[in-house]
């Protein structure tokens, strides 16, 4: 009689953790889903902003002018040598 209410106990118990454990789960996957659902609703958004127009155009004007922007540091650091080279 004790043994089969102490089995009853434990039955009892191990009943109320694996629900508790299942309710856990289930509310942890609805936060990753949910989460998910955020990362890749941001992600869309930085490929709209990264694919925008205006952002190509700007990219674009970079891309041109890098090598009139590099042309124009070595300008300046021949003239800031020559500078330095004859100031006495």
């Amino acid at each position: 009689m004790l043994d089969r209410q102490a089995q009853n106990a434990r039955d009892g118990f191990n009943e109320v953790v694996r629900d508790q454990g299942r309710m856990l789960i289930d509310a942890v996957e609805e936060n990753i889903s949910e989460h998910r659902t955020r990362l890749e609703a941001a992600l869309a958004q930085i490929n709209d902003r990264i694919n925008a127009p205006d952002t190509v155009r700007s990219r674009d004007v970079v891309t041109y002018l890098t090598p009139f922007d590099q042309e124009a540091e070595q300008i300046t650091t021949e003239l800031l040598r020559f500078s330095h080279a004859h100031r006495d």
